[in-house]
């Protein structure tokens, strides 16, 4: 079971942000037809496959090539602005593959290895515009870029390892990896925004080392997740492994609030049963408890995903809240999710059609409309 767990965690840990819908254009819709336009509003439709009551399908994108482009453990997508472009991560094949906006595959970027231009360890990937491929490996401590063809265009030596994404915000790369703690400040930083040297300018979401009784918290456990929300109030959200606690930052004022988790079934809070256990069973804390293993954002809304090793549940689980906390709903076993951007939720999949076995699909998720607007949809 916590064979599962984990790789559940891996794949959602290459959380990546991703454009609208929309941007792809014309690409299959959730009934199966072609829409070269794409709708302005989605509107929930009562057979389309759904996450919860909160977002539906309402674009899928099979990819192609797969004979060539094998996929083992897909766990980043990335879009780039424009929609022409789908990159996707694979963290048990160590490349990043480039598709076309129908899943034709273009080219194979940053192979296995340990030279210059090669990925020992993918940790996470980004368009930084529409001609530039951002690569983070956390084995080589390497952020790398990469022309669309894969030509390698500059390699700069990361001060923080990553662990869980990398994303991009205007000029800056911001990257998820635990700082170590000092002597001034005994806490453990999460997300690092660098320069366009790879220095760090700024250090967000903070977690203590420390927790119950002076028992050192895992490092394992202080794996931080967090996503960028862009738009009028350019934000980040961060959670760690082991939290009760969402915390959002501003990042152009600098401010911050912090929200509880919790709510839903199956949901044991990490911090409260360290407190019930002794120092013998903290160890075990990531099999009786409910880690997180993802944060998205999109919309209004704040997506937390968990798995409950404790409750004798296979199935992956998300709570939904809106941006003040409030949580909106619970969702049992949803499409894996792998990243976020404004009004759309991106996941990956297999198709269930006959004889697609080895077909992965793109798969995109809008926010329901409410009210009259739904009406007759």
């Amino acid at each position: 079971m916590m064979r599962r767990a984990s790789r559940i965690g891996e794949l959602l840990s290459g959380v990546a942000f991703v454009t609208l819908a929309l941007a792809l254009g014309s690409t299959r819709s959730a009934d199966g037809h072609t829409d070269p336009g794409g709708e302005t509003k989605a509107r929930c439709r009562g057979e389309t496959p759904t996450i919860g009551t909160t977002f539906f399908e309402v674009r899928r994108v099979d990819l192609q090539d797969l004979d060539t482009a094998k996929l083992v453990t897909p766990s980043v997508i990335d879009i780039s602005p424009s929609g022409n472009h789908i990159l996707i991560g694979d963290r048990d094949d160590y490349d990043v593959k480039l598709f076309d906006r129908g899943g034709r595959l273009l080219s194979v970027i940053a192979t296995r290895g340990e030279q210059p231009g090669q990925v020992f360890i993918l940790d996470g990937a980004a368009f930084r515009n529409d001609s530039v491929i951002v690569i983070a490996d956390a084995g080589r401590m390497q952020l790398m870029e990469f022309d669309l063809e894969g030509g390698l265009i500059t390699e700069t030596n990361l001060p923080a390892r990553p662990i869980t994404s990398v994303q991009v915000w205007g000029q800056s790369v911001l990257v998820g990896g635990r700082s170590p703690p000092t002597l001034t400040d005994p806490r453990v930083r999460g997300v690092h925004v660098l320069d366009s040297l790879g220095n760090i300018s700024r250090s967000l979401g903070s977690q203590p080392l420390a927790s119950v009784g002076g028992v050192p918290r895992y490092l394992a456990a202080t794996a931080p997740f967090f996503h960028v929300t862009h738009g009028g109030r350019d934000s980040i959200a961060v959670a760690w492994r082991l939290t009760n606690n969402v915390e959002v930052f501003d990042l152009v004022s600098g401010g911050s609030r912090t929200f509880p988790i919790g709510g839903g079934p199956g949901y044991v809070d990490p911090d409260t049963l360290l407190h019930r256990l002794g120092p013998e069973g903290q160890s075990d804390v990531l099999n009786r408890s409910s880690p997180i293993v993802g944060l998205f954002t999109a919309a209004n809304y704040i997506i937390v995903a968990y798995f409950s090793p404790a409750t004798g549940s296979n199935d992956l689980r998300y709570l939904v809240y809106d941006r003040s906390g409030a949580l909106v709903e619970f969702v049992n076993d949803p499409p894996l999710v792998l990243g976020a951007h404004a009004d759309s939720l991106l996941a990956i999949g297999r198709p269930s059609s006959p004889g697609e076995n080895r077909r992965y699909a793109v798969r995109i998720f809008a926010p329901c409309v409410t009210g009259p607007e739904n009406e007759g949809a």
